[in-house]
């Protein structure tokens, strides 16, 4: 059985891939994200930034199976990075208010052999909320290291009314289209 390396110090990324595969470990890339904002292909942004991640971690780790994965969210047609300090996220939030939002979560799986890299998109839909609602979720969540200070996970209904898609891909690892992936490095069975 070859290595597998989860390219992430993420504990989303890590207890979400937990119910997939047992047995793996986490190394993070170490690649440093570039600033966001209006970009025209969010798609092959993001797609490209878990491919940096998984080739990064390959290049020390060349005879195992790496997987990796970007989020990014967007509004309108801007990503949402990750804030730089409270005052951001507050506003970031902010400009959430009665939008919907679109999430992009690309993954790589990548050995010395071949890369497989899909993005899965999924929307959030968020509420008219007060600055009440803003006050209740940062209490429940650390929006600092979370794309767009959006973590669905905390949000007890402070933000958003509904969700359409997968709601793992929104946390940060869609395993719908991981395990069929998976299973064509043989690395994964329903069986």
């Amino acid at each position: 059985m070859r290595k597998v390396i989860l390219a992430s110090k993420s504990p989303r990324r890590k207890k979400l891939l937990k119910r997939v595969l047992q047995n793996f470990s986490t190394e993070s890339s170490g690649l440093k994200e570039p600033l966001v904002g209006e970009i025209d292909n969010p798609i092959e942004f993001v797609k490209a930034l878990s491919v940096g991640k998984a080739s990064t971690v390959l290049k020390r780790n060349n005879d195992s199976v790496i997987i990796s994965a970007d989020t990014v969210v967007i509004l309108g047609k801007r990503i949402l990075g990750k804030p730089k300090n409270m005052e951001q996220a507050i506003e970031m939030i902010r400009t959430m208010r009665g939008q919907e939002l679109d999430i992009l979560t690309a993954f790589t799986i990548m050995d010395s052999e071949r890369t497989v890299t899909r993005c899965v998109e999924s929307k959030v839909f968020m509420r008219d909320f007060s600055e009440e609602d803003i006050k209740k979720y940062i209490k429940k969540a650390n929006p600092l290291d979370k794309a767009g200070a959006y973590a669905v996970q905390y949000d007890k209904g402070f933000l958003a009314s509904h969700i359409e898609g997968e709601y793992e891909n929104i946390v940060g690892l869609p395993i719908k289209a991981l395990k069929e992936e998976l299973e064509r490095f043989r690395l994964y069975s329903d069986e």
